[in-house]
């Protein structure tokens, strides 16, 4: 047989090869199609017929798989399909020239345990194929290089799968650890996410916010300028208020100055007359009043119940030849504490900007002194003490607004049988208060007051602590002389000065006839008492009256200690001012008599121009 001639295959190595190729084709598809096309070529070379349609359907089967294996195997599958075609080759020239009707080139083979993978219907052929007996060489040595490529690929493919396996619980651990990491990086995440939506929230409240200060920066702003604008306008005021300050200082310098002035014309010695209205069981009829109040214009008899109660002069009436015309403030019976007041509140004035002030109510006993200096607890009803005491508080808060501040100290002692005694000073205290020519009361309490009450306290307190005693004339006769004592301290920082002054409002005790009064024993002795002490003032403000035009200039002050302690109220540097109490009976028309007279020479006194108690602070 030539080179060129076709060389038929028989049906069974057909089918043998066939499976073969399905083998290799289910191992490595993309290289049988490779080996599908170098099978076909050669066998075109050599003619085979059996290399026609089978090899170009594996090729197109090849074409049409997609599963692909590790390069590694396909690289081998390729060496031994190349030995194999090449060895098919050399065989197919080494027997064309033997007649192939003569040879049978096939011979039976061993069954093929590497074709498990194959259907039922090829091992079928397969079975009957062996048991034919009738292998060629050429199929053996197919079967054997396929053998002997099996196995290299059964032990490489076992190496391989070992190092499969230990790669992948390798891998299996790596992966349980990449899950385990993965679970944490979740939880992370989870945590992350919560995080960044509390943070966007917070972002959100920052804008917010940050929106809100741009509006209230800029709020900040247009208030900043108006406070600005404040200040400006506060400097201006306060130059201003300071302006007004300083004249309100230099205004009221020039009001003390004026006040001063006001007060030196009336006489730094005035005298009030005040007539008590008729008591229960006296007779009140117009026989029976020998008081009466004189109108200054006309100089006639004029009603008590005229609007104003105030009155010029009084006569009277029970002796005309002997009739007493004063040109004093008079007030009549129907005249009211507060009406009072009005005619005195200029020298509680007068006491505020530097002047020692005294006011004393004189007369006979049960002519209505206590009354007019205390009064009693209703509001109309209330004396010239509490009343001053109350201005005086007024005044103090009115001039803080000017700069001044002012202190004030309260006391409160009586003269009994010519002794000094605290009427503020607890009880079985062994300290006695003193006067003296030099110092006209020591040892004496005095309590820090702050508002009017704090007085009042204190005037209840020496109210029951005071001497007194009934007689025919008074259920309640004071026995003592009554002083209420207040030192006033001022000081204005601003204008650098100070000024110091004591205001003595004094209730005297009655004076009385022993033999109208009836009093016997120690009533009769404090009678005396009393008698001796108004006297000597008496004797003080004539002497007082006749100093001007005496050689011998001196004034009893020492007779008694009732004007050893007045002595200061009735110097160049004070003001004084004496309310005459008179009772409207006939009964007690020698006693009125002789309070006029008395008042009269009082009216006299000159003493002088007052000098206040004041200066320049010490800063």
């Amino acid at each position: 047989m030539s080179l060129g001639a076709a060389v038929f295959v028989r049906p069974q190595t057909l089918a043998r090869f066939d499976r073969t190729m399905k083998v290799l084709l289910k191992q490595s598809p993309m290289r049988v199609r490779d080996l599908a096309a170098q099978a076909q070529q050669a066998s075109a070379c050599y003619g085979l017929t059996m290399s026609g349609p089978q090899m170009a359907e594996y090729a197109a089967q090849a074409q049409g798989r997609t599963r692909v294996k590790r390069h590694a195997e396909f690289d081998r599958l390729a060496s031994f399909v190349r030995e194999f075609s090449c060895e098919l080759v050399f065989e197919l020239r080494a027997h064309t020239s033997q007649d192939a009707s003569d040879k049978d080139f096939y011979n039976d083979d061993d069954d093929d345990d590497d074709d498990d993978d194959d259907d039922d219907d090829d091992d079928d052929d397969d079975d009957d194929y062996n048991n034919s007996g009738t292998t060629s060489w050429l199929e053996q040595s197919l079967l054997r290089y396929l053998l002997q490529a099996f196995e290299q690929e059964k032990d490489t493919l076992k190496a391989e799968n070992e190092q499969l396996a230990t790669t992948c619980t390798e891998l299996k651990s790596d992966v349980d650890q990449k899950q385990a990491a993965i679970v944490e990086l979740r939880e992370t995440v989870d945590d992350l996410q919560g995080k960044q939506s509390s943070l966007l929230q917070e972002l959100d409240g920052l804008r917010s916010t940050s929106r809100t200060s741009v509006l209230a920066t800029s709020t900040i702003e247009q208030q900043t300028s108006e406070i600005k604008d404040l200040h400006d306008k506060v400097a201006a005021l306060e130059a201003c208020v300071k302006e007004h300050e300083q004249q309100a200082i230099v205004d009221e310098a020039e009001r003390r100055r004026l006040h001063n002035m006001v007060q030196e014309l009336k006489g730094n010695v005035r005298v009030f007359c005040r007539v008590r209205p008729f008591l229960s069981g006296e007779d009140a009829s117009a026989d029976e009043q020998p008081v009466a109040c004189l109108d200054g214009k006309t100089n006639t008899l004029a009603s008590c119940a005229c609007s104003a109660n105030v009155f010029s002069s009084i006569k009277l009436t029970v002796h005309p030849s002997a009739m007493v015309l004063c040109s004093w403030q008079v007030f009549d019976r129907d005249s009211t504490q507060a009406q009072v007041f009005e005619e005195i509140e200029q020298l509680v004035q007068s006491s505020m900007d530097g002047y020692n002030v005294c006011v004393f109510a004189y007369g006979q006993t049960g002519s209505g002194k206590t009354y007019t200096m205390l009064g009693s607890d209703d509001e109309g009803s209330r004396g010239m003490i509490p009343r001053a005491v109350e201005q005086l508080f007024q005044r103090q808060a009115e001039l803080a607004a000017k700069g001044w501040e002012y202190t004030f100290k309260a006391s409160m002692r009586e003269i009994y049988n010519e002794e000094p005694r605290d009427l503020l000073a607890t009880r079985g205290s062994a300290t006695k208060p003193v006067i003296s020519w030099t110092a006209p009361v020591s040892n004496l309490s005095e309590f820090a007051v702050t508002v009017p009450d704090d007085v009042h306290e204190l005037l209840q307190r020496a109210e029951t602590n005071r001497r007194t005693a009934k007689t025919a004339m008074n259920a309640r006769s004071s026995r003592s002389h009554s002083v209420f004592r207040l030192q006033i301290a001022g000081e204005n920082k601003a204008a650098g000065e100070v000024c110091n002054a004591t205001l003595n409002l004094i209730d005297l005790a009655g004076s009385e006839r022993i033999k109208v009064s009836k009093v016997q024993g120690k009533e009769e002795k404090e009678a005396k008492y009393i008698n001796k002490s108004l006297t000597t003032l008496k004797r003080v403000f004539t002497k007082l009256s006749q100093k001007a035009s005496m050689r011998d200039g001196h004034v009893p002050f020492r007779d008694s200690k009732l004007t050893m302690l007045l002595k200061d109220s009735m110097c160049n540097n004070s003001k004084c001012l004496m309310f005459v109490n008179v009772a409207p009976t006939a009964a007690s028309a020698s006693e009125t008599k002789n309070s006029l007279r008395f008042a009269a020479e009082a009216n006299k006194c000159h003493l002088g121009t007052a000098r206040a108690n004041s200066g320049t602070s010490s800063k």
